[in-house]
């Protein structure tokens, strides 16, 4: 979930779509630290935990990206803890950073019939 909607990745593939997107716009920001001081951490069952981070964005020392919020769910599977939602409030002013993250279509998504838009059959 970003600012601009939400999306569920379904498949390797989005992911895969989705990293490399990142990826390729992480390279062009010549990023080469990012920094996520964990701001809260609950056990909301023994099982799930919801957390905030804070990301900051870095290349030679300089930040490139304006500090953003990360909501993650995560969720005990067996004996690892796995993140099941991630929520990244990346300000819609912030260069290149939320077209990366909310791509027109994942691989799995079907294009609805539009007047126009990009919508796809996850998107809010």
């Amino acid at each position: 979930m970003t600012l601009q909607g939400w999306a569920v990745l379904e498949t390797e593939e989005d992911l895969r779509m989705l990293f490399e997107r990142m990826k390729a716009e992480f390279q062009r920001l010549e990023v080469d630290d990012i920094v996520h001081p964990l701001v809260s951490a609950e056990f909301v069952t023994p099982f799930n935990i919801l957390g905030t981070a804070e990301s900051h964005i870095y290349s030679r020392g300089k930040r490139v990206a304006e500090p953003y919020a990360v909501q993650s769910t995560l969720m005990r599977c067996g004996n690892e803890w796995r993140i099941a939602t991630a929520n990244y409030c990346v300000p819609l002013s912030t260069r290149g950073l939320p077209a990366a993250l909310m791509p027109p279509a994942f691989p799995s998504e079907t294009p609805l019939p539009s007047q126009g838009g990009d919508d796809a059959s996850h998107r809010s």
